[in-house]
């Protein structure tokens, strides 16, 4: 699947892809809202450790996720952390709402 996505962004191959889906399987939580709650890492933020991801049980929900690396299970529901959670759409007007606050405050 190709999706147009917003500056900043790099989409996943399939093998880079099941990499993210794998560290936020280690991440997460018994407790954490995406425990249970099949995913599909689909780009990651290029200046960051955000990574989208699309539901597979709800084509039209996606989430930026914040992974943290740490290689292991968190111990707090709070992390990694959910960053956006809604439609494609959605997601693009938030990235554009950022680029236009970045631009406006940059020197």
């Amino acid at each position: 699947m190709t999706i147009n996505l917003p500056d900043g962004w790099s989409a996943l191959d399939r093998e880079q892809a099941q990499g993210f889906e794998a560290e936020l399987a280690r991440e997460l939580a018994a407790v954490h809202s995406l425990a249970g709650v099949a995913l599909d890492a689909l780009a990651t933020r290029n200046s960051n450790d955000d990574v989208l991801f699309r539901e597979r049980a709800e084509p039209s929900h996606y989430i930026v996720v914040h992974l943290t690396w740490i290689g292991r299970r968190e111990t707090s529901p709070h992390f990694p952390a959910v960053v956006f959670a809604g439609t494609f759409a959605e997601f693009l007007a938030e990235e554009a709402l950022l680029a236009a606050e970045i631009e406006r405050t940059s020197p």
